[in-house]
């Protein structure tokens, strides 16, 4: 992860995703992560793994179901549209 450290757009959508690995809280400059049209399920690790520096997180067409006793509300409403998750 050292090369991507000053990594600031991350396109990861459509890649059948299941889970978000831990080193993408590594990535201390992204700015824009592009995850729509995987596998997400869970918003807990993805928000546990996550940085502040993150403005715009993609997350349309994931099977995300609502969980995380109300950590998801961090991510904030616009980025979280079009999942079965209601904020």
């Amino acid at each position: 992860m050292k090369q991507l450290e000053n990594l600031k757009f991350f396109d990861l959508s459509s890649n059948k995703i299941k889970t978000i690995p831990p080193e993408i809280g590594k990535l201390r400059s992204l700015w824009i992560l592009l995850l729509h049209h995987n596998n997400i399920r869970s918003l807990l690790a993805l928000i546990e793994n996550l940085k502040s520096t993150i403005q715009i997180l993609d997350l349309r067409n994931n099977p995300i179901d609502k969980e995380g006793n109300g950590k998801e509300r961090t991510l904030g409403k616009k980025e979280i549209f079009k999942n079965k998750i209601k904020l």
